[in-house]
């Protein structure tokens, strides 16, 4: 099947949010540890901690909607579910609010399939893999279009960025 929208279902099943705060409470309750909370952002653990907790952080999104729902449950801290749905709806919100037919969406998601590495972001943009490795997640270049459009549709797949395909096409789409 070739989606030819950037539509809900365009976001494949590795950046479809578990949005909906229902769902969330039915699958963590009201609070979520860091390792559930790594668990539904599709994070590292080590990630998680380490960020979340920091204020020097705060500019993070998904840091800035979960970290103010934090309170002690004994020795350890946990988050309010609400603030990671928060989070996971705006992310989900930001990509479905083009509904206009996207020309660039079928040829890479066929290409290089849901999530792609920064060379394939590269690829896809006609830049350099050097060039795009040092923007794309370094908070001072956010002023460029293509950084602040693909940039925060990340996520970490083992140790390595991956960024959604539906981003790159809406940004291409919007370039051209």
């Amino acid at each position: 099947m070739s989606l030819s929208v950037a539509t809900p279902e365009a976001v494949t099943s590795s950046f479809t949010p578990t949005s909906s705060l229902s769902g969330l409470l039915q699958s963590y309750g009201d609070v979520m540890t860091p390792e559930q909370i790594a668990e539904a952002l599709e994070y590292s653990v080590g990630y998680v901690r380490k960020k979340i907790g920091c204020a020097k952080f705060q500019h993070l999104p998904w840091v800035a909607a979960i970290a103010p729902h934090r309170r002690r449950q004994g020795l350890n801290w946990v988050y309010g579910t609400q603030g990671v749905a928060s989070f996971l709806d705006s992310q989900r919100s930001s990509l479905e609010s083009i509904s206009a037919p996207s020309k660039h969406l079928p040829k890479l998601l066929q290409a290089y399939g849901p999530s792609m590495p920064v060379a394939q972001v590269a690829d896809a943009l006609g830049y350099s893999v050097t060039y795009v490795s040092k923007k794309i997640g370094n908070a001072d270049y956010q002023h460029l279009p293509w950084v602040s459009a693909i940039g925060s549709h990340r996520r970490k797949r083992g140790s390595r960025w991956v960024y959604a395909t539906v981003a790159v096409a809406l940004y291409l789409d919007g370039r051209k």
